[in-house]
């Protein structure tokens, strides 16, 4: 199945709290890489006005911190997650989760449905 679904198309900003993450699964630094993400210190937003002029801003969306955070769209950031897990791990996309419970042995049961 194919991880871009047109109904949850939208960008995701990965900041200090999720470069934790990204930090611990190893993909810090795919995810700063240019051809996967923009930095929140490289950007700028175009207006398009209506007699055709354009304005280019670089707006103050967020706090300075030590580490610039980075948006992503949803589709190559599911891609980037995916990379991560080992082979055992199967990805079902257009599932809705059910259950989940683990197991006396320590792994994890997943219930889920399929549409």
């Amino acid at each position: 199945p194919n991880p871009y679904e047109p109904q949850r198309a939208y960008l995701y900003l990965v900041d200090g709290r999720g470069q934790r993450f990204t930090d611990a699964a190893g993909l810090t630094e795919e995810l700063a890489s240019p051809a996967t993400s923009v930095s929140s210190l490289n950007y700028t937003v175009t207006r398009c006005l209506p007699d055709g002029q354009r304005e280019e801003a670089v707006p103050p969306i967020l706090e300075p911190s030590d580490r610039p955070s980075y948006w992503i769209p949803r589709a190559r950031f599911l891609a980037l997650l995916n990379s991560a897990l080992p082979p055992t791990v199967t990805t079902r996309f257009g599932a809705e989760l059910r259950e989940l419970h683990q197991t006396p042995d320590g792994g994890v049961e997943v219930v889920a449905s399929c549409s």
